[in-house]
């Protein structure tokens, strides 16, 4: 059984269409579970899908592209509806006062527990911020990279944009707000149970692994240069290309592009148990339980 998470979720990629474009897939993409995208699609070169269902308006399949079903879409699934007060009300703390930036290089700093204020932030050269706590910047980015890291239990909200590059790495229960856009990039690292918020874009590039939540309710998610994303992905819009590897559920209303090697793979077993904050009972099946079907096959 499950519940909680709207049934846009219940694909490996689920796109409303709300402006009705057509999609073109090429170039050895594979979609690994069911995809749903209300318009019109063309797979073409070795594009393929398998062990799902291609749900869309109507599917042209060009070259040697191939999917193991496909439907038309006789009923339209709702999209997931997002709530940002809980974010707006974190983001509210960068409205307060800070007197000075913070730059850390070959030195650590131990939240202790405290909320602690910066106008700015640059973590780098095995730089380390200890948790529990929670780290504010009130007016510029946040930056960390040269194998800066962070501790586990460690809350971090920016006004500005905020950029990890360069091996950066983050603890677990990892969570971060910004108003700004959010880049990864040079093998940066985030293990399971983060979570990242942006009214921006978030941008994954390089090698770099991510498990967990990544939200960005008006901005559009890139991802490239055989980064591994593992988890749930809600935005406006996404754009994968070059050997990205995505594992669990992603739901949007626009894909503007999958392409280059790209593999996309629907997994449930890895989507976050608490249902992050502005989801709860989106589709409103928050309070409805459902029997899902797994290894589920047809003959006709």
């Amino acid at each position: 059984k499950r519940s909680g998470l709207a049934g846009a979720f219940s694909y490996g990629i689920y796109a409303s269409n709300p402006n009705k474009l057509s999609l073109t897939i090429s170039n050895n993409v594979v979609i690994d579970g069911d995809f749903y995208y209300d318009g019109a699609v063309t797979m073409c070169n070795s594009a393929t899908l398998v062990d799902g269902t291609l749900y869309s308006d109507s599917l042209t399949l060009q070259n040697s592209a191939s999917v193991d079903s496909a439907e038309g879409i006789s009923t339209p699934v709702p999209p997931p509806q997002f709530d940002t007060s809980y974010y707006d009300s974190r983001l509210a703390l960068t409205n307060n006062s800070a007197s000075s930036s913070l730059n850390l290089w070959n030195q650590n700093l131990n939240l202790s527990g405290q909320t602690l204020y910066y106008t700015s932030a640059t973590i780098g050269q095995n730089s380390t911020v200890v948790g529990p706590g929670t780290l504010v910047i009130t007016n510029g980015d946040f930056n960390i990279g040269n194998n800066g890291a962070i501790g586990s239990n460690v809350e971090v909200i920016v006004k500005g944009q905020s950029v990890f590059s360069n091996s950066a790495s983050v603890g677990t229960n990892f969570t971060l707000i910004s108003k700004g856009s959010i880049s990864f990039s040079n093998t940066s690292a985030v293990p399971p149970m983060a979570t990242v918020f942006s009214y921006g874009n978030i941008t994954f590039s390089n090698t770099t692994t991510f498990a967990g939540t990544v939200l960005a309710p008006s901005g559009e998610v890139y991802s490239s240069n055989t980064t591994q994303f593992t988890g749930l992905l809600y935005a406006n819009s996404l754009g994968f290309s070059n050997t990205t590897t995505f594992t669990g559920a992603a739901a949007v209303n626009q894909i503007g592009y999958l392409s280059n090697s790209v593999h996309m793979t629907y997994d449930p077993t890895v989507l976050p148990g608490t249902i992050p904050q502005g989801l709860e009972g989106s589709g409103g099946s928050s309070s409805v339980e459902g029997v899902s079907e797994t290894s589920w096959g047809e003959s006709f």
